[in-house]
């Protein structure tokens, strides 16, 4: 089943905040998209504009959103052209590792894992052994 996270602005004279994000100026919603974008925010998730608690407008996915510049008349919106459209990184942006430090790391979780499903087993042992002692089994 796929779940869509619904994002809430609030829209208050030239800004608009969501998710802890403010953005002001003179297109308040599509710099808040960028913003979310920036911060690490699905592209594919709509945002729900308030005004005063009534919905102003909904925006189908903040990439969408992030695209949008002011017409240039003033009037409306434009489409930002392909080469300065925002991107999202695409995956979680980590500083570097070197392969010893990786595969430190990783025997490190193998080890709590082991350790997590050796008290696991213990524990489910034990209560057996509980139980068939009070004659429950």
């Amino acid at each position: 089943m796929h779940t869509t996270t619904i994002i809430r602005a609030e829209l208050g004279g030239n800004t608009c905040t969501a998710m802890g994000i403010t953005a002001t100026g003179c297109a308040p919603i599509p710099a808040t998209c960028r913003a979310l974008l920036a911060a690490g925010i699905d592209p594919s998730w709509p945002l729900l504009v308030f005004r005063d608690g009534i919905l102003a407008l909904r925006v189908r996915s903040i990439g969408e959103g992030a695209r949008l510049r002011v017409h240039g008349d003033g009037h409306g919106f434009a489409i930002a052209p392909a080469e300065t459209r925002p991107a999202a990184p695409l995956v979680r942006q980590s500083p570097p590792m070197d392969a010893v430090a990786w595969l430190a790391k990783l025997r490190r979780r193998q080890r709590q894992r082991r350790l997590h499903h050796q008290k696991c087993a213990a524990a489910a042992r034990e209560r057996k052994r509980l139980r068939k002692q009070r004659g429950l089994l």
